[in-house]
């Protein structure tokens, strides 16, 4: 069950993206655009199916978890209330901040719970 909870999640979290490109976007097709919109905000939610194969279920979702809260906020931040006209630059600068720092804590705090539910059986 554990499994498939991670798999929803990181499911949602891509098909955010998918939304944000085909529907939020109103830049033209092109190569940048599916590897900057499409792939770059992927690789997040690729760490935690990683985590999911070594590091079992609550790793992947504490990640995908927190990967998924900051791509809402930046959705959030970009196309329901922008306060510049540089928001848009937070599409390229915050998966790069969910790969290396949000995301590894999330698998990490995932993993400690896990590691403490198991201690206490």
């Amino acid at each position: 069950m554990a499994k498939r909870i991670a798999w929803l999640v990181i499911a949602i979290g891509v098909l955010l993206h998918v939304y944000i490109d085909v529907f939020l976007s109103d830049r033209p097709a092109s190569v940048f655009g599916v590897l900057g919109v499409i792939l770059w905000p992927f690789l997040p939610y690729a760490l935690c199916a990683a985590a999911l194969r070594f590091w079992g279920a609550s790793a992947a979702i504490g990640g995908a978890i927190t990967a998924l809260v900051l791509d809402a906020l930046t959705v959030y931040a970009v196309f329901i209330h922008p306060t510049s006209s540089t928001a848009p630059v937070l599409l390229l600068y915050v998966p790069l901040y969910s790969l290396v720092i949000v995301t590894p804590l999330g698998i990490a705090a995932g993993r400690l719970t896990d590691r403490r539910r198991r201690a206490r059986m």
